[in-house]
């Protein structure tokens, strides 16, 4: 009898997904699982659960004029890290602004300022470069034309915004 080897068949994407499409999701969905995993597991020292992990962050600005308000944009994303359908998880997170250094530094910059950050920024879209997350202010204001055109508000686009940077 001839010796058999088992093999095992990756899924193949479905009709119309590129290979490239379908690889990105899978690392994705790995990604996710461990994050999932993560949070779901207990955090306790001794019997008491431990304290929330705390990211600090400071904002700074480049590039823009007079009219943008930067008290709102400071609030609007402070109100982002706050909300439990983002990174704070509802508690085991939480975001502290500082007034220099920080885990991360949030930018609003001006489109024309973009590329300055990094061959991964461009005056189109918002971005992040290391330690840096870029939004870009003419998004800031304006959101995206596929955005407008669903009908939802320029708040929530600022909200997927900063979470999707960070």
């Amino acid at each position: 009898m001839g010796s058999t080897t088992a093999t095992t068949r990756r899924p193949q994407p479905p009709a119309g997904v590129t290979t490239r499409l379908w690889r990105l999701l899978a690392g994705l969905l790995v990604v996710v699982a461990a994050a999932a995993a993560f949070v779901a597991a207990p955090v306790t020292h001794g019997t008491a659960a431990a304290a929330p992990a705390a990211l600090t962050y400071t904002y700074e600005v480049r590039g823009l004029d007079n009219n943008t308000n930067l008290a709102d944009f400071a609030a609007s994303a402070a109100g982002t890290f706050h909300d439990p359908r983002g990174w704070s998880l509802g508690g085991p997170v939480e975001f502290v602004r500082v007034p220099s250094g920080g885990d991360f530094t949030l930018w609003l910059a001006a489109a024309w300022q973009m590329p300055s950050f990094g061959a991964g920024c461009d005056s189109t879209w918002s971005c992040r470069i290391g330690r840096n997350v870029v939004v870009n202010e003419t998004r800031w204001t304006d959101a995206s034309p596929a955005w407008n055109a669903s009908g939802r508000s320029l708040a929530d686009y600022r909200a997927l915004v900063v979470n999707h940077e960070v």
